[in-house]
């Protein structure tokens, strides 16, 4: 250290002057050698201000994986401070005034009455043309097809309760016939549980379409405690084997009813069978399973008018069926919350995405105005419908949010991005291909396939084999003559027990093409070369009922789809053809009671048999297509996806279409496009892709021109990134 010069003053108070102008030379020197002090950032109290200053300056916004952090200890005079203190300070004030100068968002209630009778959008627009109500429900949940659900029901019960009430009274209903292969053994073996198969099939149907409509139900609660969660609730069943329940006390109980009705198909294989009254064998109700089975439609018809109940006059905060991406991108286009998003597509489970979107709970789907009318141009007077918080764009927290800084959202894609370029060098995909359904998985796959294999073969050397040939029958084991109420253990075993192995199979099946059709819209988006709107952003699979998601299929050429999707229908009879393929005969010779099958229908289950391993079969290849970064079975897992700039700002979606229909037209595939005019339609894709927002995985409209930018290829939105 130099010492520094003297200094010299005429006045009698040199010498104090002089020690206090060395010291103050001394500090100066020191600091010039040490640089200026540390710079420490300010945290924001809004979890959104970095995004929000991003707008308002020229500074990049942050993307994910590349967050700034100080370094607590002085920098050296060659090493830049990470940040400007004065300069970051004004510029966090000019946010947060910004922030406070932009118009708030204010939800429009479709429940309350600014006038008696009347809504505010209904002093606007009186017939609601422009503004239609939220009161959409899906054809199947509508009255008229609840009532006719619940008179089928009603039709099973009074056909069950003559048949009871009539049996005693003469010796049967009628008399048996010649053999198992008479039209009278279709009529009371098999046609029962063929009908209780078709209810089910209808009644499954309502229950998987409630589940899917709840969750935007609750996002146009007017109460924020009443839409929390919402965004994050089961659009699809997890499986088939277990009941989901969501929705009011009351909404579960139905739920769980419904799904209860599967156990009508195994009942129903057990309610008749035959009695001998003197030398005459007619065929007669069994009456404890037929009373069951009499409760068990009881429950379901109930179940069905308390859901008829729910769904009339509903808000559900819907213009149209969200069947679709496209729909979808429709209600987060014009959101004030896209920017918390930010690093959710590429979330690793639900678990991670809450955390990303834990200021997002209470969100509101619905109609929306601002607190200044003037604010911006004319077209701010509209009020417009969508996804949204009511708070101003989205930086101002409500009391009800978690308010935490953003460091956990950045850290997911940052330790994302990083597991990329350590273990899969070169490997574009990495955070793409990051999730596959469990039972879409390899080792799960293979598991199926060789079980398939080895009982299917096992069945068939049982059935043909000289020794066991099944056609020759077999002894039940259990008494097999009837009791006082016509019960007979023989034909209640192996009438209830294979239709009930027939009804897992068939539960099982439904759980894996259910995946399929979820996925398959996302598989032609991920395709090197992006895939018509037809099929993919408008393909409406994962909502179609049974036979129309094999329609459909076809129409887009999507055969895996197709076949898994009628092969699904298809299995919904083999629990009722299992049902009634085995029936206590007396054997000629030996005069002993056997077990014999019935020929045809068995034929007929070996064949679905031959048909559900080929499925499983066809799932160990192109599974690959499936993979995203994270599930799409709620609706914060698809918002995920859509959120980016680039798809939000797309004409299509911004144009606000007011009906499916109109979306269809502006996306190019409107009513009248024929294959030779599928070129003509707008071409979508899901990746990082050059445009507004890059750096975000989503999808996005094809440009001309466009080429896929490799993950490993992205501009660092920071030096540090990579």
């Amino acid at each position: 250290m130099h010492s520094p010069p003297s200094i010299h003053h005429p006045s009698s108070f040199s010498f104090p002057l002089q020690r206090y102008a060395s010291f103050s030379l001394q500090i100066s020197s020191i600091v010039s050698l040490i640089g200026p002090p540390p710079v420490f950032r300010v945290e924001a109290h809004a979890p959104h201000l970095v995004d929000s200053r991003s707008q308002t300056t020229n500074i990049p916004p942050k993307t994910e994986g590349t967050r700034e952090s100080c370094i607590p200890t002085p920098p050296t005079p060659t090493t830049p401070s990470c940040n400007n203190g004065n300069n970051d300070q004004d510029k966090a004030h000019a946010a947060a005034a910004a922030a406070e100068s932009a118009p708030k968002w204010l939800p429009i209630s479709e429940k309350e009455s600014v006038f008696p009778g009347m809504t505010k959008l209904d002093t606007i627009d009186e017939d609601r043309v422009r503004f239609p109500r939220l009161t959409y429900v899906p054809a199947i949940l509508r009255l008229p097809s609840m009532m006719a659900l619940a008179a089928l029901c009603v039709a099973m019960i009074a056909c069950l309760v003559v048949s009871v009430i009539y049996s005693p009274v003469r010796p049967g209903l009628l008399t048996y016939g010649e053999t198992i292969y008479s039209v009278k053994y279709f009529l009371f073996r098999l046609l029962p549980q063929i009908l209780a198969a078709a209810i089910f099939v209808y009644a499954q149907c309502v229950a998987a379409t409630t589940l899917r409509i709840l969750p935007f139900v609750a996002l146009t609660e007017d109460e924020p405690l009443r839409r929390r969660n919402a965004l994050f609730q089961d659009l699809y069943p997890r499986t088939f084997l277990l009941p989901h329940l969501a929705g009011p006390a009351h909404v579960k109980a139905a739920l769980t009813v419904l799904w209860a009705g599967a156990f009508t198909i195994p009942l129903a294989s057990a309610t008749f069978t035959v009695i001998l009254n003197g030398d005459v064998w007619y065929w007669t109700a069994v009456r404890g399973v037929a009373w069951t089975l009499a409760a068990l439609y009881v429950l379901i018809a109930t179940a069905v008018v308390v859901l008829a109940l729910f769904w009339r006059g509903r808000i559900t905060g819907l213009i149209w069926d969200p069947r679709s991406i496209a729909d979808f991108s429709v209600m987060i286009s014009r959101s004030n919350t896209r920017e918390s998003y930010r690093g959710s597509e590429v979330a690793e489970d639900r678990n991670a995405l809450r955390r990303i979107l834990r200021n997002r709970i209470v969100d509101r789907l619905g109609y929306w105005m601002t607190d200044d009318h003037g604010y911006g141009n004319n077209q701010d007077l509209t009020p417009w419908y969508g996804l949204g918080t009511e708070h101003s764009q989205g930086y101002t927290p409500s009391d009800h949010y978690d308010v935490k800084h953003e460091s956990d959202r950045l850290s997911v894609t940052s330790h994302l991005i990083d597991g990329a370029d350590a273990a899969a060098a070169g490997h574009d995909d990495y955070i793409r291909t990051l999730y596959l359904p469990w039972c879409l998985r390899t080792g799960q796959v293979l598991f199926f396939v060789v079980a398939a294999v080895v009982l299917l073969t096992a069945l068939l050397v049982v059935s043909f084999l000289h020794r066991t040939r099944l056609v020759a029958g077999f002894r039940p084991g259990v008494t097999a003559g009837p009791s006082d109420t016509a019960f007979s253990a023989a034909n209640f075993l192996y009438s209830f027990v294979p239709s009930l192995v027939g009804l897992l199979l068939y539960l099982a099946f439904q759980s894996l093409e259910q995946h399929i059709r979820i996925l398959q819209p996302w598989a032609d988006l991920g395709a090197k070369d992006g895939a018509p709107a037809a099929r993919s952003v408008l393909a409406d699979y994962a909502a179609c009922l049974p036979l129309q998601s094999t329609l459909h299929a076809l129409r887009n050429r999507h055969w895996r789809v197709a076949a898994l999707s009628l092969l699904s229908f298809l299995l919904a009879f083999l629990p009722a053809l299992a049902g009634g393929l085995f029936m206590a005969l007396t054997a000629a010779p030996p005069a002993d009671v056997r077990m014999f099958p019935n020929v045809p229908v068995y034929a007929v289950i070996l064949a679905l048999l031959a048909l559900y391993l080929a499925a499983l079969v066809s799932l160990l290849f192109g599974r690959n297509q499936y993979r995203l970064p994270h599930a799409v079975s709620c609706p914060a897992e698809i918002l995920s996806f859509l959120a980016n700039e680039d798809n939000a700002s797309d004409p299509a979606f911004q144009a606000a279409p007011r009906s499916a229909e109109k979306l269809r037209v502006y996306l190019g595939a409107g009513p009248g496009v024929t294959r030779a005019s599928t070129a003509a339609q707008s071409t979508w894709m899901f990746g990082y892709w050059p445009g507004r927002d890059e750096r975000r995985l989503g999808v996005r409209r094809q440009k001309r021109f466009t080429e896929r930018k490799p993950f490993h290829e992205r501009a660092p939105s920071r030096p540090s990134m990579i």
